[in-house]
C-alpha cells in the first residue's frame, strides 16, 4: 500500500501543516481503499489512489495515481481575503 503502509506518517512539517491531515477513522479509509481498488482490474496497491476534499471536507475528486494537481489549481476558487508570497507560502486573512 506504498511506502508508509502500517506505518505511521511523520508529523507535517510548516509547509505541509494546512494540507495533511489525520484521519480521524483510518480503518474506514482502509475499508475504502479497498473498494476502489475492487472496482477496476487497472488499479493496484502499487499505483496509489487519491481523493482531494472541499474546504468543507465534502470529497471534490477521487482516482487512481497521483491527483491531478494543475487541474486541481485550475479548478480552485478564490479565497476572499487570501495573500500570496513570492514563495507561493499563501495565508488568509484570520492566519497572518
Amino acid at each position: 500500500m506504498g511506502v508508509y503502509a502500517g506505518a505511521p506518517l511523520p508529523p507535517p512539517g510548516p509547509d505541509e501543516q494546512r494540507w495533511r491531515v489525520t484521519p480521524l477513522q483510518p480503518d474506514a479509509w482502509r475499508e475504502w481503499f479497498s473498494k476502489q481498488l475492487a472496482l477496476t482490474r487497472r488499479a493496484t496497491p502499487e499505483g496509489g489512489l487519491y481523493v482531494g476534499l472541499r474546504l468543507d471536507g465534502r470529497v471534490r475528486a477521487s482516482g487512481m495515481g497521483a491527483p491531478p494537481w494543475e487541474r486541481f489549481v485550475a479548478e480552485l476558487a478564490p479565497v476572499e481575503g487570501a495573500t500570496c508570497s513570492d514563495d507561493g507560502a499563501c495565508a488568509l486573512a484570520s492566519q497572518r
